[in-house]
């Protein structure tokens, strides 16, 4: 059983009678108190749940597991849009998948959210709309739920969105194609690579 920092410290004092202070300063100081790395706490931001679990701050999608983005085969992407990726922008639940020695060719934004913070499942569809002007558009067969949209993008440029719903976590899924792609291409990339995030989230 894993000890709280101030059980740690009670089972110190009752092991060894000098390890609370007996030096004649306040043995109530804080400067007596062990850090988190001498009291075997973790020093991130893992903890234990009420059940004992490993749990991550509160809002994480997914406190369990890795997020989608540790997960994520990065050679069955590269195969799907025809570009050697590597991971990049590693920020939590965030990361692009990239080609830095092609800019212009295909790149992945992948975002991973607890369902409830973008409001549901309604609300995750309806965030497609805001990426580009994408219409949402349902895809059977991929999580709990899935939708997809193509739209004009930023500048004019042609984008894929995706989100996939498995649980309690969504994926939002970024897909910003090479510029020589039609329309009809740009979205069956998309669900290609929504349906390997749903595979992810499912195997977690």
């Amino acid at each position: 059983m894993r000890l709280s920092p101030l059980a740690t410290v009670a089972a110190a004092c009752l092991l060894t009678l000098t390890a609370c202070g007996d030096d004649g300063d306040d043995p109530s100081s804080d400067d007596k108190s062990p850090s988190a790395s001498e009291s075997g706490e973790p020093t991130g931001k893992d903890t234990k749940g009420p059940k004992g679990d490993e749990t991550t701050e509160p809002g994480d999608a997914n406190p369990n597991g890795a997020s989608v983005c540790d997960s994520i085969d990065l050679e069955a992407v590269g195969e799907i849009v025809g570009n050697d990726l590597k991971m990049g922008n590693l920020q939590g639940q965030s990361c692009l998948l990239t080609n830095p020695q092609n800019p212009s060719a295909t790149s992945i934004g992948l975002n991973e959210l607890p369902l409830a913070s973008v409001g549901g499942v309604d609300g995750a569809k309806s965030s497609l709309g805001a990426i580009g002007g994408a219409k949402p558009e349902e895809v059977p067969d991929i999580g709990d739920a899935a939708f997809v949209g193509v739209g004009d993008g930023l500048l004019g440029r042609i984008s894929g969105s995706g989100v996939v719903i498995v649980d309690e976590t969504v994926v939002q899924v970024n897909v910003t194609p090479d510029q020589r792609l039609k329309k009809a291409e740009v979205k069956e990339q998309t669900i290609a690579i929504m349906e390997l995030v749903a595979e992810d989230l499912e195997a977690e």
